[in-house]
C-alpha cells in the first residue's frame, strides 16, 4: 500500500496546486480525505508506504527490496488512473515487473478520465497484462483466468464513441 502525501514545508514544488487556505489542493498531509479508507487499508503485517510523488517505484528502495525479494508480478490498483497509476504501472514496467492492472479497481476525476487512462496503459503495458477485480482475485487464489494483454504497438485505437466499448472488452 502506498499513501500519496503532499508535505509543501518539505517539498519544493514551485508550481503545484493550491487552496485558498495556502495548502495542497490534493493529498496534503493535514486532509483527513488524504487517509487510506478503511475498506482497502492494510491489513495487519501489510506495510503502508508513503510516496511523495505520483509514482511509487520513480525513487526510493521499494522497487530493489521488492525485485529482491522475487517478486515478479505487481497487482496495481488506486486512484487517479491518469496520474499516480500511470505512473506506478510505466514506472514498474521500466523497472522489470510485470503489471496485472485491475481496470475496475482504479478510478479518477470521471469515467471518461478513467478508462481513456485504463487503455492508454493497456496499449503499453508490454509484459503484463488487464483484468478486473474479479479475474484477478480468482488469479491470486491460484485459478486460471483469461485476462487482455497487450499485442503489438498500440492496437486499441480509441476515440470518443468508442473508448467505453473498447474499455469494456479488456
Amino acid at each position: 500500500h502506498w499513501a500519496y502525501i503532499v508535505d509543501l514545508d518539505k517539498q519544493d514544488r514551485p508550481f503545484h496546486p493550491l487552496g485558498e487556505d495556502g495548502k495542497s489542493a490534493f493529498s496534503d498531509k493535514s486532509d483527513p480525505l488524504t487517509e487510506i479508507c478503511h475498506e482497502v487499508a492494510p491489513a495487519k503485517g501489510e506495510a503502508l508506504l508513503i510516496k511523495a510523488e505520483a509514482s511509487a517505484f520513480r525513487t526510493g528502495p521499494a522497487a530493489g527490496d521488492i525485485k529482491s525479494a522475487g517478486i515478479e508480478w505487481l497487482v496495481i490498483s488506486g486512484v487517479w488512473t491518469e496520474a499516480c497509476i500511470d505512473a506506478s504501472v510505466k514506472d514498474a514496467v521500466a523497472k522489470g515487473f510485470r503489471v496485472l492492472l485491475v481496470k475496475d479497481a482504479c478510478g479518477s476525476g470521471s469515467a471518461a478520465m478513467h478508462q481513456t487512462g485504463i487503455l492508454n496503459l493497456a496499449n503499453r503495458l508490454y509484459g503484463g497484462a488487464v483484468t478486473d477485480t474479479d479475474g484477478a482475485c480468482r488469479l491470486l487464489a491460484g485459478e486460471t483466468v483469461t485476462v487482455w494483454q497487450v499485442e503489438g504497438s498500440v492496437p486499441l485505437r480509441f476515440s470518443f464513441d468508442n473508448a467505453a466499448a473498447l474499455y469494456a472488452d479488456l
